[in-house]
């Protein structure tokens, strides 16, 4: 049996492509499948998965329309024959031993899901990063050699791992018997995805080692993000909330939430193009605008600079909140 089957939709990405592959056959742990799944590619990224597949029979081509990349992924967990699945971007590279370690993780532990460390790399300045998320003392002193579940621990620990899919292998049989999913035809699709899988998962471990490479400042061969696409943030949002509310995990997490809804929304407000913010931001506060506060946990709002951006956003046109929009840092 295949151990673990991976996962790569593929649009247009002819420029990086090869240096995605080349990283993933050349895992240490070999006994994988690779199902590149392309969605509508215009350039020569069809060839260039033809030419690879020719010398390692692990690849397999899966052709379909450009519906977006929440359905490749979605087409490769219906196809997969792994144990376990996991997902590459084609921009990204991985760490020869990822694999054999979070395999043998899962294995150990008896996991659902593993997930790893990650180095952000800066394709303008040439430079790596790492901000070491989803690693708090608390997760290493207690449960670094067994793992831990959503009823475990405290609901900041679902803000602190990275949502993408990429740092992570995930048990086949769990993610089809529990019928997760990505929500198609939006952006974005990663936030709800990760938060069914940290709800529904009976067993959750980590390596802190930094196995997945993240290309920042990169041409987007995946997504190119339009009006629609920062419209659709609202739509995934409160579909993740949804999540929540279907598993009788609202009021558990929705404090925090609400902070956490601050920071995407303002973060992509921050990075988007000049021609759209006023627009976006209004939108923004109509956002918060409908929101009752009493629901939330305001005393401890309140001593979050977080929740002061929100506060002021309510009372200031997008010209007034500018110079506070430049304050903000994307860590917090």
């Amino acid at each position: 049996m295949v151990k673990i089957s991976v996962i790569v939709p593929v649009y247009n990405a002819e420029s990086e492509l090869s240096f995605c592959l080349d990283s993933i056959i050349s895992q240490s742990f070999s006994n994988i499948e690779i199902l590149c799944i392309n969605y509508g590619s215009t350039d020569d990224s069809l060839k260039i998965l033809e030419q690879y597949a020719i010398f390692d029979p692990r690849i397999k081509i899966v052709n379909q329309e450009h519906k977006g990349i929440a359905c490749a992924k979605n087409k490769g967990i219906e196809l997969a024959q792994g144990e376990f699945i996991t997902f590459v971007d084609t921009t990204d590279r991985i760490s020869p031993l990822m694999y054999e370690r979070l395999y043998h993780n899962a294995k150990n532990r008896k996991s659902d899901v593993v997930y790893c460390n990650l180095i952000w790399y800066n394709t303008i300045s040439h430079k790596y990063f790492a901000y070491n998320n989803g690693f708090s003392d608390f997760l290493e002193q207690r449960y670094k050699n067994t793992g831990f579940c959503e009823n475990e621990v405290e609901p900041a620990i679902f803000f602190e791992i990275p949502c993408p899919c990429w740092n992570k292998i995930y048990l086949c049989e769990f993610i089809k018997s529990k019928n997760i999913k990505f929500i198609e035809d939006h952006v974005m699709e990663d936030i709800p995805f990760f938060a069914q899988v940290f709800l529904k998962a009976q067993r959750i471990s980590f390596d802190k080692n930094k196995y997945y490479i993240y290309r920042t400042n990169k041409k987007p061969s995946l997504i190119q993000y339009s009006e629609k696409d920062y419209d659709d943030i609202f739509f995934m949002l409160n579909a993740t909330k949804n999540i929540f509310l279907e598993n009788n995990k609202w009021n558990k997490y929705k404090t925090l939430w609400l902070l956490y809804e601050a920071k995407t929304l303002l973060v992509q407000l921050k990075d988007m193009d000049d021609s759209l913010k006023e627009e976006y931001y209004n939108k923004i506060k109509r956002h918060f605008e409908e929101k009752d506060f009493n629901e939330y946990d305001v005393e401890f709002l309140k001593k979050i600079t977080l929740y002061s951006y929100i506060e002021e956003l309510l009372k200031l046109d997008y010209e007034g909140f500018k110079p506070i929009l430049e304050k903000l840092d994307e860590t917090q």
